[in-house]
């Protein structure tokens, strides 16, 4: 159940037997309780004095003044007071009566007024209360008698009113808590999120946005890895532009740029997910093809001379393809020595694909 559902006393889970104990605690008897309640006609007819009295020392502290800060403050601040003094002479102490005395911490802990201030602020409301209803019973035994079950009342309320103090500032507590995580959560999202962009730039080569020559390799080393243990095959396709030295030299480096890319852009477009397509350095491609075999590397290859075609009719490839496994696997060195072996075949045989 939300909080604002729910009374401050039922919020703490303050039960009437609680109430008692804590007046039991103080020694807060009903005949102290009696004794207030005979002297309330004095307070009522002395209240606004009394009131008036109070704020006029108050506000002649500086550091109270900038508290209370403005006249409407200080007018419902006088209201206030004038039913805290007649709930003290009241004669209801009930549940009803500390939830009152809740509300002040609550009160008094938003608008900035600390202990410190609502201590000597309850200490010199008692002393005039105190000397009002002395000249008016001019007996020094009832008064004493009043003045002690007075400080036992104002010493139960105290209690209260500090319990709320402490709620609000441990939820304060827990809220700022609560946010320093979130916080904290969110920067350790953030900063995976850019570790993980670091880490796929620190693979990815510049120009083509495939991925480069070490970061081909590790994941080419992880693939024969699995196929090792899964009894499959690894299919390599390795290619370079044919003539591209002529397109920088003649058409400029610009273009020779244009025709990386577009090879790149139709490589990203045929692979799988499964599939590394990166630059090996130069104009020279290499694409890791998992669980195919020759056969399908070679349907690969026919796929991009297509396609490539469709789009840059006058780019064309040379292209060698080596399989590595399932029966037997060679090293990496050997099975990158073997494609490239093939694609200069390839380019002898003006584009046919050559495979080992």
């Amino acid at each position: 159940m939300k909080s604002t559902s729910l009374s401050l006393i039922d919020q703490m889970r303050i039960s009437e037997l609680e109430i008692q104990r804590r007046k039991e605690l103080l020694g807060l008897t009903r005949a102290d309780l009696s004794l207030l309640t005979e002297v309330r006609s004095i307070v009522e007819e002395n209240l606004d004095a009394i009131v008036d009295d109070f704020y006029e020392r108050q506000t002649a502290n500086a550091e109270i003044a900038l508290l209370i800060g403005d006249a409407d403050t200080l007018m419902r601040l006088k209201a206030a007071q004038r039913n805290y003094i007649l709930e003290l002479f009241g004669g209801y102490y009930d549940s009803e009566y500390v939830n009152s005395r809740l509300r002040i911490g609550m009160v008094h802990k938003r608008i900035g007024v600390g202990p410190k201030h609502f201590t000597s602020a309850v200490l010199l409301l008692k002393q005039i209360m105190l000397r009002v209803i002395g000249i008016a019973l001019q007996d020094e035994e009832r008064t004493e008698a009043i003045r002690q079950a007075l400080e036992k009342l104002i010493q139960f309320d105290t209690a209260f009113v500090f319990d709320t103090y402490i709620k609000c500032l441990v939820s304060e507590i827990e809220l700022s808590r609560e946010k320093v995580e979130s916080y904290a959560r969110d920067l350790e999202a953030t900063v995976r999120s850019r570790t993980r962009e670091l880490e796929e730039l620190s693979q990815r080569d510049s120009l083509t946005s495939l991925y480069n020559r070490r970061a081909l390799l590790e994941m080419l080393r992880r693939d024969l890895g699995n196929a090792r243990r899964s009894g499959d095959c690894v299919s390599m396709v390795y290619l370079d532009v044919d003539s591209f030295k002529q397109i920088n030299d003649n058409q400029g480096h610009h273009r020779g740029d244009e025709v990386l890319k577009s090879v790149a852009s139709v490589l990203s477009m045929i692979t799988r997910d499964v599939d590394i397509a990166g630059r090996f350095g130069g104009d020279e491609f290499c694409i890791v093809l998992p669980g195919t075999d020759q056969a399908g590397a070679r349907v690969f290859a026919e796929r991009l001379i297509r396609e490539l075609g469709e789009r840059q009719p006058e780019i064309t490839l040379s292209i060698g393809i080596c399989q590595n496994g399932p029966l037997e696997f060679i090293g990496i060195p050997e099975m990158l020595r073997c494609a490239d072996e093939r694609m200069y075949q390839s380019k002898k045989q003006e584009g046919s694909f050559v495979s080992c």
